[in-house]
């Protein structure tokens, strides 16, 4: 597993000081560090197969290798619900009356904020954030997928958008600039609307199976013209958003033009991730020229 630290971090932990103070810089790094060391421990205990963990200003991204998805049920479960007790645990130590006498007073006082606002604020019910990634290693079992996945997103995009709000309100009215407020609500809104298409891949298999079990009925088919380069990846957004879809591929070299189902593309997804749309619209020819044979 490969632990990166986004630019944005660090950006944020300075702006945090310069703006706020060291000791608020302080509570909202550790507040993170201990929060994705409580991930990383419950991901060591469950097994769970984490390819890259990236640190950023809100906490840790965490994306799995083609084809691979998180566990969900009760390890899924464990390993969401790790950071929020990470923090917790940290709440009642600096509580101690033992602890907080080891530390300045506004140490303290920070220390114990930003872990309660981290621990508060991932427990909502939106994606990426951990309660999110808890309602959906349940809710697999019992909703559509490709429909939990769009609420509990959109949830997190309107989160990132009210601690954005609250951020400018308290700038406006009160004359009290919450940086982190503002930084943590453009991230949790971008990482939300992204995280969409991550989660659509992770859970490739689920998603196929609904789609197959959807009722057919009358309606306008989505044409797509995309290039022959497309990863067949970034097709999962337009393929969920229409009942049904289908692709106009012209190869660049003025080939001819060729149409691929939306079922061609996620049977491709299953065998190779890393597919472009030359390889399906390749062997959709091939398929027709076989067929051809067949017929004489």
């Amino acid at each position: 597993m490969h632990i990166r630290i986004r630019a944005s971090f660090l950006l944020y932990g300075l702006s945090v000081a310069f703006l706020a103070s060291g000791w608020a810089c302080l509570g909202a790094v550790s507040a993170l560090l201990i929060h994705e060391g409580a991930h990383l421990a419950a991901i060591r205990l469950t097994g769970e197969k984490i390819e890259t963990l990236e640190v950023t200003p809100f906490g840790g991204v965490m994306t799995y290798a083609p084809g691979k998805s998180a566990n969900k049920g009760l390890r899924g479960l464990l390993v969401a619900a790790a950071g929020p007790f990470g923090n917790y645990l940290m709440l009642l130590l600096i509580s101690q009356d033992g602890v907080r006498a080891l530390l300045p007073l506004d140490a303290a006082r920070q220390i114990l904020l930003a872990n309660a606002v981290m621990m508060l604020i991932n427990l909502l019910p939106a994606l990426p954030l951990d309660g999110g990634r808890m309602l959906f290693s349940v809710g697999y079992y019992f909703f559509s997928v490709s429909r939990l996945i769009g609420v509990l997103t959109a949830m997190g995009m309107a989160a990132g958008g009210f601690l954005i709000a609250a951020g400018l309100y308290g700038a406006a009215v009160m004359g009290i600039l919450n940086v982190s407020a503002l930084i943590v609500g453009a991230y949790l809104m971008t990482c939300a609307f992204r995280s969409r298409s991550v989660l659509l891949a992770e859970n490739l298999y689920a998603v196929i199976q609904e789609r197959r079990e959807k009722p057919l009925r009358m309606a306008r088919m989505a044409l797509y013209a995309v290039p022959a380069n497309t990863r067949l990846i970034s097709l999962l957004d337009p393929i969920e958003r229409s009942r049904e879809a289908l692709f106009y591929v012209r190869d660049e070299e003025g080939g001819a033009a060729r149409f691929v189902t939306d079922s061609e593309v996620l049977e491709a997804l299953l065998s190779t991730p890393h597919a472009v749309m030359a390889d399906v619209a390749g062997s959709s020819e091939a398929k027709c020229d076989k067929n051809k044979v067949l017929l004489r």
